[in-house]
């Protein structure tokens, strides 16, 4: 864990096990969350706004990715 104070704001990073970032707090508020495969490669990412995810990324291989924005956790519309 990582944290660093900027004016009246505090940024908190969490790392896993293997030192890959898994998690980032603003003020105890969940920012983003990070998932990976096996061979250490992100596969995912859930970006949150008012602990609601308001956006999902799914990382395929290395050149594509999926983006679901939602107004509501798993609902909404994805594009490649």
């Amino acid at each position: 864990m990582t944290s660093k104070s900027i004016a009246t704001e505090e940024w908190t990073c969490f790392y896993d096990a293997v030192n890959q970032l898994s998690a980032v707090r603003k003020n105890s508020q969940l920012v983003s969350e990070y998932g990976y495969d096996g061979d250490g490669k992100r596969v995912w990412a859930i970006d949150y706004e008012s602990s609601v995810a308001q956006k999902e990324t799914i990382y395929i291989g290395n050149y594509f990715e999926f983006v679901r924005e939602d107004e509501a956790a798993g609902q909404g519309e994805g594009a490649l």
